[in-house]
């Protein structure tokens, strides 16, 4: 039985379909732990002023005899892109569904991806130029030169898409999800909410606040934790100068209604700890500060990310719990800044070890979190 992905140390050849009723460009990358080989590229020609009935045939007639003869594991296959010009449109989409048609024939699975997906999968980046992506797909095959025809090359493409979505971003083993803990390498492009990071000649478009943004050089080597978010046709890179800050931001997206771009903008305007404290204090104008967030949506926040400290999903330390859930914390700084730590997501057993040995009557409450942070992302 033929999978999508396969186990380390087996190859996996993937067929890279780019689909069309004249030429259908064909590339086969084999695949193997983080390694990729080009097979073979081509494309299958169809003749020009024949009946379009009879341009398919051929098309799966030589299909066919292009899996016969190499036998891969899947097919990628792009998705149908609708230009202006209507009658194209409907040729290629007629002549992708023979190639999907005689791909199911004979038991070869299918993955399909949009030009953004092999595009952020190749490069890094879902709004590359196309110059950039086949510079990337040269570099990742160690060729000499960027496959030909066209169509072949974009192929190509599509199979390190699959390739690279299989070992790297979405590598799926039998259900187990493996996705990068953080990117270690040099900086080579920051703006406003962006960082690309080099790492091992793969540029890595990391969607960030301004807050780390600010602490990123060009030409400087740096590390952030990352978080790949995956809605439907969407994945992109989202990368942070500590784990404190990448906490808050899953924190903040698991809110009904808030989604990545207003947890960069809130994160871009409170540090981890100052965001703490603004839930645990109620402090919607710290939120509202932010561009783009609206008395509701702090008020939601603050709402839910409390509700769940009072329910124990967020575990704190101290308090008093009364009927209906409702956890009521002593206004005293030790059970101020174990609150607010609760509310980014550390165990009471964290907390106390965090905060002990720390000057609680000497420091600031945001003085006395930075410093328990602190001692938590070095232990």
């Amino acid at each position: 039985m033929k999978t999508l992905w396969k186990r380390e140390g087996v190859p996996l050849l993937i067929l890279g379909i780019d689909p069309g009723y004249a030429i259908v460009g064909f590339g086969l990358v084999e695949s193997i732990q983080g390694k990729y080989r080009l097979a073979a590229c081509g494309a299958i020609n169809t003749p020009a002023g024949v009946r379009l009935p009879a341009r398919l045939w051929r098309i799966s007639t030589d299909l066919e005899h292009l899996i016969g003869q190499f036998h891969p594991d899947v097919m990628a296959i792009e998705e149908l892109f609708f230009n202006h010009n209507v009658t194209t449109g409907i040729g290629v989409a007629q002549a992708r569904g023979v190639i999907l048609m005689t791909a199911e024939k004979l038991g070869l699975p299918i993955c399909e991806y949009n030009p953004s997906q092999v595009k952020q999968a190749v490069v890094g980046y879902g709004k590359a130029e196309k110059r950039q992506v086949m510079d990337m797909t040269k570099r990742l095959l160690n060729l000499n030169a960027v496959p030909k025809p066209d169509d072949a090359a974009d192929a190509v493409a599509i199979a390190l898409c699959h390739a690279r979505s299989a070992t790297s971003l979405l590598k799926t083993i039998f259900g187990e999800i493996i996705v990068f803990y953080y990117l270690n390498g040099t900086v080579t492009r920051v703006e406003p909410y962006l960082a690309v990071i080099d790492c091992g000649g793969v540029g890595y478009a990391c969607r960030t606040t301004n807050y780390t943004v600010s602490k990123l050089s060009v030409g400087k080597a740096a590390k952030l934790y990352t978080h790949l978010y995956v809605r439907e046709e969407i994945f992109e890179l989202y990368g942070f100068s500590s784990e404190s800050e990448l906490g808050c931001f899953r924190m903040l997206i698991g809110v009904s209604g808030v989604g990545p771009k207003a947890a960069l903008a809130i994160l871009s305007s409170n540090s981890p700890e100052g965001l703490a404290m603004a839930i645990v204090s109620d402090n919607e104008k710290a939120l509202t500060s932010a561009p783009g967030i609206g008395k509701k949506i702090a008020q939601r926040i603050i709402l839910e990310l409390k509700d769940k400290l009072a329910k124990g999903q967020l575990t704190m330390g101290g308090g008093e719990t009364f009927a209906g859930g409702v956890t009521i914390i002593p206004e005293n700084k030790a059970s101020e800044a174990s609150a607010a730590l609760a509310v980014l997501g550390y165990s009471q057993s964290e907390i106390a070890m965090a905060l002990k040995g720390i000057d609680l009557d000497g420091m600031s409450l945001e003085s006395v979190i930075k410093q328990a942070l602190k001692k938590m992302v070095k232990a």
